[in-house]
């Protein structure tokens, strides 16, 4: 298996269903730690080599669009191996409905959910060698952003106990499972007057296209 097989590979399997024109791959976006241009959020992508982006053009992922700031593609040893750019999330592009539930019991709703895919993949050196031979698969798990998260109620968002967070738009349905919060900044207890920003690990994600009538 080539470079660049491998990498479609892991696209394919862990990336997010991505739309470019009539095309339909999988790709990673993730919000970007830094790089932020006049306070506006930048998103990282990785996609596929064979479909080639331009600044300007828009994508589509999770239902929501992003125009593309920065692009190029990354080789190695005369390879294309993948697609690396810069997003910018559209102002309209936001999901229709993101909300938390714990043991079926609505917790809170947020105005926006991105996640990113984290492997634990680890180098295998083999006996006497200097350098790695293979990075071996680990288990995947998701890290998932919410903002602008609001609790319901008497709903106690640092209560023990795994949740769901599921993001419904125009394209379908995205359900993170098995979620355990790691960060929450801008509440305290059972405040819900107030916003927050909420960053967790989900254990798996289940995806539904959206039905169209016939």
């Amino acid at each position: 298996m080539t470079r660049r097989s491998e990498t479609e590979a892991m696209l394919a399997r862990y990336g997010s269903e991505t739309v470019l024109g009539g095309d339909r791959f999988s790709a990673f976006i993730s919000p970007m730690r830094s790089g932020n241009t006049g306070g506006e959020p930048r998103f990282s992508y990785i996609g596929p080599a064979a479909h080639k982006l331009s600044v300007g053009l828009t994508v589509t992922s999770d239902g929501c669009g992003y125009e593309v700031k920065q692009c190029e593609t990354v080789r190695l040893a005369g390879e294309e191996l993948f697609v690396r750019a810069v997003l910018a999330r559209l102002p309209d592009s936001a999901e229709t409905d993101v909300r938390l539930e714990r043991d079926g019991k609505l917790l809170a709703h947020a105005g926006r959910c991105t996640a990113e895919a984290a492997c634990g993949a680890e180098e295998f050196v083999p006996w006497g060698e200097n350098g790695p031979a293979e990075i071996a698969g680990g288990a995947v798990r998701w890290k998932i952003t919410l903002e602008d998260l609001k609790a319901e109620a008497g709903a106690d968002l640092f209560a023990p106990g795994a949740f769901t967070v599921t993001a419904e738009h125009t394209a379908g349905k995205t359900v993170y499972t098995g979620c355990r919060w790691t960060l929450i900044r801008g509440v305290s207890g059972t405040d819900c007057e107030r916003s927050c920003r909420m960053e967790a690990l989900a254990a798996g994600r289940e995806e539904t296209e959206a039905k169209t009538g016939g």
